[in-house]
């Protein structure tokens, strides 16, 4: 449980995690074509 003193504050810790409340302050990142895309870009038929 280090750097935990219990079990519950390891949780309460992981919770705010996943809810968010530790972020760095900082401009949004924006959207790429790559990202829209899935990963992909479409770049038509793909030869072997």
């Amino acid at each position: 449980m280090r750097p935990f003193g219990s079990r519950r504050g390891a949780d309460v810790d992981l919770s705010r995690w996943l809810k968010g409340a530790y972020r760095i302050p900082g401009e949004t990142a924006k959207e790429t074509d790559e990202d829209a895309a899935g990963g992909r870009l479409d770049r038509g038929p793909q030869t072997p």
